[in-house]
């Protein structure tokens, strides 16, 4: 460095003699390097990403599969212990992973209305990613699938595909939300309506319905239903008549809205988003036998009489449900926090510190996460809701639907995807980040002016819409998929790009790519 400053110096010296022989015949002039032009970006990267929500499980002879945003873990049932792990999309790319089954010696993985995933299992502790059917081959947009007398049946937003043979089942405005097999056919649930697949009859309510396993011939019980209410849910079981049986015993209400049931032997594992409860199904109804209460989980199973394993925006755990020798009934004997459920945060521009129904959590931009015990000295701000550059100026409007964009040629609005909400709106570097429900759009203005009518100033309103030429004539957008709602957004300080907070996806890093 040191010899560096001296070769300017130097070179300084020799230089002030020729601009004094320049002053004898005229006027200096300054010369000014033009401004070079923004590069343009090609598209968008999540360079890092850091927590997010666990969804859905799987426990099979003692490998727990688990879903967090776009990878599949493989861990030990018993340990916890991470042995595997396998990316099912390219970051930014797709919807998170939400749903998976086993169906003979494969995995079938759900990524939210982008696809479904197929691994081999020849390694059980080592899934071989074999292919995807994206969204657009399916025809829907996938929530879920189930495995019925062989039929592998993806349901979701759009109605019910077979995956094998791509025959559309049934086709919807709305979303499927469960799918299961009744004594006269195929069913499927909408809008907490059972309809037969074979006419769109209705049958029956419920959001969410399972087969039993198990039942005998003469046993009425066939069905486990969820119908999830405004302030709870009730749960309970339903003949083959899809009608239930006595509502006294054998329906039970449930805090929170409930995500997953799952049998084990005469027993229901039903998990909402303010616990997990357990029920035994005796000869006379429902009883409860264990309840846990943790906020935000999403799934649960049993691997023994003695464990449960969790999931969701908490992270992942083993609780211990009957005595041991080295640990105390109900305690975690496993606990793995994640940054999830996230719903406020703030910025040093170095360093991204949100909150949590669980407590805060500090990311280092770049780095990895790590939780915080007190917040009583952070002061939370909303988040940015207009953003201005150049003469381009962004507000999101009413209940964050639309963003209300003001150029220099008027006024026009830009709508959040699929029906959702805009949450924060940011300028840096030339461009406006907008954080929203499923990810982030980037907008890059105009490099040069748009070209007007010569009579533009005293054209009328009507004469420029007239004219063709539109508000946001130039603009070009760019977006990355991610597990929502982008509520936080922060520039970085060197290079573009920004740092990110997302209630369900944690935290992370998206860049541009020149």
């Amino acid at each position: 460095m040191l010899s560096h400053m001296h070769f300017v110096t130097h070179r300084t010296r020799w230089a002030l003699p020729a601009l004094l022989v320049l002053g004898v015949s005229g006027c200096i002039e300054t010369y000014k390097p033009a401004k070079s032009p923004r590069p343009r970006t090609e598209q968008l990267t999540v360079k890092h990403r850091s927590g997010g929500t666990h969804y859905r499980m799987l426990v099979d002879d003692g490998v727990w599969y688990q879903l967090l945003g776009t990878d599949l873990l493989v861990l030990d049932a018993m340990t916890g212990r991470v042995s595997y792990r396998e990316s099912l999309a390219v970051p930014g790319t797709s919807g998170p992973a939400i749903d998976v089954v086993r169906d003979g010696d494969e995995l079938l993985v759900v990524l939210e209305d982008s696809g479904v995933v197929r691994l081999t299992l020849d390694d059980p502790r080592r899934p071989w990613l074999e292919e995807t059917t994206t969204s657009s081959s399916l025809g829907i947009r996938p929530r879920g699938i189930v495995v019925i007398d062989g039929a592998r049946l993806v349901y979701g937003d759009g109605g019910v595909v077979d995956l094998d043979t791509g025959h559309r089942l049934a086709a919807v405005e709305g979303v499927v939300t469960s799918v299961d097999e009744s004594s006269d056919g195929l069913v499927y649930c909408l809008d907490r309506r059972i309809h037969m697949m074979a006419d769109d009859d209705f049958v029956g309510s419920a959001n969410i319905l399972i087969a039993l396993r198990g039942t005998a011939d003469d046993d009425p019980r066939r069905h486990v239903f969820v119908r999830n209410e405004q302030n709870g849910s009730l749960v309970g079981v339903m003949g083959a008549d899809l009608r239930e049986l006595d509502t006294e015993a054998w329906t039970v209400p449930m805090p929170g809205t409930t995500a997953s049931v799952r049998q084990h032997d005469d027993l229901l594992v039903v998990t909402s988003n303010l616990g997990v409860r357990i029920y035994r199904m005796g000869p006379d109804g429902l009883k409860l036998s264990e309840e846990v209460d943790i906020l935000g989980a999403l799934d649960a199973m049993l691997i023994d009489d003695e464990q449960l394993v969790m999931s969701g925006a908490f992270g992942r755990g083993t609780w211990r449900l009957a005595d041991g020798l080295d640990a105390q009934r109900r305690t975690f004997s496993m606990y793995h926090p994640e940054p999830a459920g996230l719903h406020r945060a703030v910025s040093d521009g170095r360093n991204l510190l949100a909150d949590s129904d669980r407590g805060m959590w500090l990311y280092r931009i770049g780095q990895e996460t790590a939780a915080q015990v007190s917040s009583d000295t952070i002061e939370f701000t909303p988040a940015s809701r207009e953003a201005v550059m150049l003469d381009w100026n962004f507000r999101i409007v009413g209940d964050g639907r639309e963003v209300e964009v003001e150029t220099p040629v008027g006024v026009d609005r830009l709508v959040a995807p699929r029906d959702g909400r805009f949450h924060c709106v940011v300028a840096a570097d030339g461009v406006i980040w907008l954080g929203h429900d499923r990810g982030i759009i980037m907008v890059r203005l105009p490099s040069e002016g748009l070209p007007l009518p010569l009579e533009w100033e005293s054209m009328s309103p009507e004469d420029r819409m007239a004219s063709g030429v539109g508000p946001l004539d130039g603009m070009t957008k760019l977006s990355v998929r991610l597990d929502g709602p982008v509520f936080f957004i922060e520039p970085l300080l060197l290079g573009g790009g920004i740092a990110y907070v997302s209630g369900a996806g944690g935290f992370g890093v998206v860049s541009e790519e020149f």
